[in-house]
């Protein structure tokens, strides 16, 4: 595992500051594969790509279901 981190210019370069234990314990890892893109259901910010500035995001539209999807961040 990595350094702890609270924010990714914590991080070394090609590295960013990962959510491994849900509101508690961040590391700095190399961005993995897999990872959820623009639009996709999540449940945390960790599961999206924030290497393109994504994160997860409750999403409420009307009359429909709210969910939460990887979105820009803001």
């Amino acid at each position: 595992m990595g350094e702890m981190c609270n924010r990714e210019n914590q991080c070394d370069a090609g590295l960013i500051c990962e959510e491994v234990v849900p509101g508690e314990m961040h590391v700095c890892r190399p961005p993995s594969a897999g990872r959820k893109q623009y639009n996709e259901d999540c449940t945390t910010s960790s599961e999206c790509d924030v290497t393109r500035g994504l994160c997860c995001i409750m999403q409420r539209r009307h009359r429909q279901k709210a969910r939460k999807v990887t979105t820009p961040i803001a």
